[in-house]
């Protein structure tokens, strides 16, 4: 399985801003792994 990084602030805005990729990985997203970094995410808590 090939694995997707996207950070946070891509994940944000997938939807709004990227409508099209945003159908793709609704669509394909069983295909692929998306993994997150917990670190990254508690920094972007704590700013």
């Amino acid at each position: 399985m090939l694995k997707i990084y996207l950070d946070w602030n891509s994940i944000n805005n997938i939807q709004t801003r990227h409508p099209k990729l945003y159908e793709l990985i609704k669509e394909y997203g069983h295909l692929f792994i998306f993994p997150y970094s917990n670190a990254h995410i508690r920094d972007l808590i704590v700013s």
